[in-house]
């Protein structure tokens, strides 16, 4: 289906998953995706969001909530390309605990400084993943006492860009 107008969709039962297909993405490059993307973040937040195949064109920023779960198809095959100039993916100014992401790309389209601002997330997951070209690729620096501890990362490939991680 497709979700267009207000309200609320509560689909946090009884559902494997959601996709921000419902709320108008398409994964080719040119159709901006990140308002639908935020869109099944919000309406699942205890049910993991499922990116297809290809590139999720995104021009502002993919905020992520406490037990927000991101998943593509494998880091080669879901991409989500940034044309912002912020952060493509962070974890907001409040705590998001238990975050998973798992699968994904993340390229900057030439004008984003940070790939992955995971500052005030913990219990977190991350899990095969690359970003690619970002000023600072991957942020898990709050200061002290703000969140980025017990958090995995397996398998997270960063490249390009001026920084690979700030790590505070």
């Amino acid at each position: 289906f497709t979700y267009v107008g207000t309200g609320v969709v509560d689909i946090n039962y009884g559902l494997e998953c959601v996709y921000p297909e419902w709320w108008g993405a398409v994964p080719d490059d040119s159709t901006e995706c990140a308002t639908a993307i935020n869109a099944a973040l919000t309406a699942g937040v205890s049910v993991p969001v499922s990116l297809g195949n290809g590139t999720y064109k995104v021009s502002t920023t993919i905020n992520l909530v406490t037990s927000n779960n991101l998943y593509g198809v494998g880091r080669t095959g879901t991409t989500l390309k940034y044309y912002g100039a912020a952060k493509c993916i962070d974890s907001g100014a409040v705590l998001a605990d238990y975050v998973i992401i798992k699968g994904i790309g993340l390229l900057d389209a030439g004008t984003g400084t940070v790939g992955m601002d995971l500052s005030t997330c913990r219990h977190g997951v991350f899990e095969d993943l690359i970003v690619n070209s970002f000023d600072t690729n991957i942020v898990l620096d709050a200061g002290e006492g703000v969140g980025n501890f017990y958090n995995l990362f397996k398998t997270v490939t960063t490249y390009g860009g001026t920084t690979g991680w700030v790590i505070g």
